[in-house]
């Protein structure tokens, strides 16, 4: 679903790119400039949050931005998630960008927040 978003949005990516000394594995790397990472149920287990600290420690080293959605906000609102792509594409280097998901009245909305 992403990897067709992208296409239509005619940015170059790079799929399960290799980063820092573990060789983590980033989802995508968007026009080389951000990176993005689907969050699926692994990231909730022990396991997944450590090695989602070491692959983070590995991109803010690269200075780039990163971008956490999670599987849901892809499946149920791909064109919020584009368009926080598209928003982190005009970030300056530096930017860490988890996308978290708040509950509002009772609906669902997608927040960006920036981590120190």
């Amino acid at each position: 679903m992403v990897a067709l978003a992208l296409e239509d949005l005619e940015l170059e990516y790079s799929r399960q790119v290799g980063i820092g000394p573990k060789n983590q594995v980033v989802d995508f790397l968007v026009a080389n400039r951000v990176y993005l990472e689907i969050d699926g149920e692994y990231h909730k287990t022990a396991t997944g949050v450590q090695q989602d600290l070491i692959k983070e420690k590995a991109i803010r080293r690269t200075g780039l931005p990163l971008l956490r959605v999670t599987t849901q906000d892809v499946e149920q609102r791909l064109e919020e998630v584009v368009q926080k792509i598209r928003q982190a594409l005009e970030l300056p280097p530096s930017s860490l960008l988890p996308l978290q998901e708040s509950k509002l009245s009772g609906t669902s909305r997608l927040k960006t927040t920036r981590a120190t």
